[in-house]
């Protein structure tokens, strides 16, 4: 990550990421902490949800109007998961569909008129903040490392909600954790879960192998989530 000066980039610019790992900023660029912490963000998700890679753009493909689709998709999910302020508009203006990179490509193709108000991106409207510079036709490390540090966060984050004590994983547990490592977006829901071995409780309850329960707390709004996993009958 290299801090420029902005006429290394345009004045309206705050960051652009290069296919090659590289993310510019512009130090001349007026944001808050939480704006350039949803920039920065931007920027590497871009690289993690392969966005430069050969396999997943289009072709033919129009290069700008694939940057601002890949840009609607990350702001998407930045809301989702509430990290940081986005500097310019924020996701909900656009009304298209937000599932998919390519959907939101070809709907962006079919709606060509509206393309000015679209503007998610970071750098100056109308320009691009994917600067491509090589391809990535066989791996993309990047992508590899976010999901092995995203698998990672899950997984800690679980263990120190729930208190375990890691030298006493038993099977269940190691269940949990695969799942965790192979689905680690999913698995971020099962933050909130706990894991209760009881033997006693599934025959009582004739639970042959899982089941989910909800029960509510009074010093929490939402519903605290419990998974009862049983090991043997």
């Amino acid at each position: 990550m290299r801090i420029v000066e902005d006429n290394f980039l345009d004045k309206n610019s705050a960051a652009i990421v290069q296919s090659d790992g590289k993310i510019f900023l512009n130090k001349n660029f007026k944001l808050s902490e939480r704006e350039w912490a949803y920039v920065i963000a931007h920027c590497i998700l871009h690289l993690s949800f392969n966005h430069f890679d050969f396999a997943k753009i289009p072709e033919p493909c129009d290069k700008k109007i694939w940057n601002m689709a890949c840009d609607i998709f990350v702001a998407k999910f930045l809301s989702d998961i509430k990290i940081g302020k986005p500097p310019f508009y924020s996701i909900e203006i656009f009304n298209g569909n937000k599932a998919d990179e390519v959907g939101i490509y070809n709907y962006l193709l079919a709606n060509k008129n509206n393309l000015p108000k679209y503007h998610f991106g970071t750098a100056a409207i109308f320009q691009e903040d994917m600067k491509f510079v090589t391809s990535y036709r066989d791996r993309n490390y990047f992508s590899d490392a976010f999901a092995m540090v995203l698998a990672h966060s899950v997984q800690k984050t679980i263990q120190t909600a729930s208190n375990e004590n890691i030298a006493e994983i038993t099977n269940s547990k190691k269940a949990a954790d695969w799942f965790i490592n192979h689905f680690p977006l999913l698995g971020g829901l099962a933050s909130c879960f706990k894991i209760i071995e009881n033997i006693n409780f599934c025959r009582q309850n004739e639970i042959k192998v899982a089941a989910v329960g909800v029960t509510a707390e009074k010093s929490f709004a939402d519903k605290i989530f419990v998974v009862i996993v049983m090991e043997e009958i």
